[in-house]
Parts: C-alpha cells; structure tokens; sequence
C-alpha cells in the first residue's frame, strides 16, 4: 500500500513539475510560438484521425 502511495505520489509530483515547465516555457515569448505550433499540430492529427 505504501509503495503504491510513493509511486502515485511520485508521478503526481512529476506532472506538476512538468506543468510549470510548460507554463514557463509559455511566458517566455520567444518560446511560446514554437510550443503552440507544436499543440497545435498535434491537434490537429488527432481531429484528422477522428474523422
């Protein structure tokens, strides 16, 4: 029990770290544009897929 507790602790720590790195990333301007185009074609190919 405990060890599942760590692991899911561990994970939920690591997504909040890689969500500030993401908002980070966002504020800065120059770094913004790449990271939207990025999402955006990923968007992109899965609404392709779905239809």
């Amino acid at each position: 029990m405990a060890r599942c507790l760590d692991a899911r602790r561990k994970l939920f720590a690591e997504s909040l770290s890689t969500m500030k790195f993401s908002f980070d990333v966002k504020r800065r301007g120059e770094r913004s544009n790449d990271v939207t185009l990025f999402a955006g074609s990923i968007h992109e190919t899965g609404r392709r897929q779905s239809v």
